[in-house]
């Protein structure tokens, strides 16, 4: 994708639905949706708040628009005739199924989070984390291949209305992971590289265009969207100070020449 694309979501409506259970906390089923260019794809689709289906097509584009491996959104209908629980027809949120289980369905969990502790994706991931406000990452959430490769989902509960922007996330699984018994230097170095480094993209983020989309019109007001742009955006200016906090380091360390 060039730096100038950022994703329209695709929409579709869901044929068939087979109940899905991974501790997850959102209905969700394992279904076939059909999006409007005809063709047909496998999905995982939940019943989340409008709200929530903002926030989860608003981190889904702009994750993928800066490299994370994120799999691709759909804003899918679920007929009350495919789904019978429901009352009536609602609108859900889903994501391709890209065939890897979560790390909690793992019986090698334990190799597998050694493995993130040095996984650069990871690193990326976790700061992407601490922009959006992603208290919620855990092993349900982070898809593996059995090889070297990761994909994120479940990001709906990011951007909270009850968090200031220049205010740290909750937690963040993956920073604390990867850097809580570091030494100071290590530290040191990831906070300068998240801030030289991956930091500067999301401001390349064509965040006026999330609204249209993610087809935000439809579903959720207009604040909401007014208030998750406005979030993002000025959390960009605070994101040193956040994960100097994040990482226990001095901001003033990094300005340290550091050559080892």
């Amino acid at each position: 994708m060039s730096s100038k694309d950022l994703e329209v979501i695709e929409r579709g409506l869901v044929l068939s639905a087979q109940s899905f259970n991974d501790e997850n906390i959102n209905k969700t089923w394992r279904t076939q949706v059909r999006k409007m260019d005809g063709e047909t794809v496998s999905a995982f689709s939940k019943l989340i708040p409008p709200r929530e289906i903002f926030i989860e097509a608003v981190c889904a584009l702009i994750g993928r628009y800066i490299g994370i491996q994120i799999p691709k959104p759909i804003l899918v209908l679920l007929p009350k005739n495919i789904i019978p629980s429901l009352e009536k027809d609602k609108l859900g949120f889903a994501s391709e199924d890209v065939e890897h289980p979560s790390i909690r369905r793992s019986v090698e969990q334990q190799a597998i989070l050694k493995a993130i502790k040095n996984d650069l994706q990871c690193f990326h991931v976790g700061v992407f984390d601490e922009w959006i406000a992603n208290p919620d990452r855990n092993t349900g959430n982070i898809l593996y291949d059995g090889s070297d490769d990761f994909w994120f989902i479940d990001h709906g509960l990011s951007i909270s209305n009850q968090l200031a922007f220049n205010t740290p996330a909750k937690r963040n699984l993956l920073l604390s992971h990867q850097y809580q018994q570091a030494q100071l230097l290590v530290r040191t170095r990831a906070h300068r590289d998240a801030t030289k480094d991956l930091v500067p993209e999301y401001k390349n983020i064509p965040l006026a265009l999330l609204s249209g989309n993610t087809h935000a019109v439809h579903y959720t007001e207009q604040s909401t969207v007014t208030d998750v742009v406005e979030f993002l955006s000025k959390r960009i200016d605070e994101m040193s100070t956040l994960l100097a906090q994040r990482l226990g380091v001095n901001r003033a360390s990094d300005q340290l020449d550091i050559k080892l």
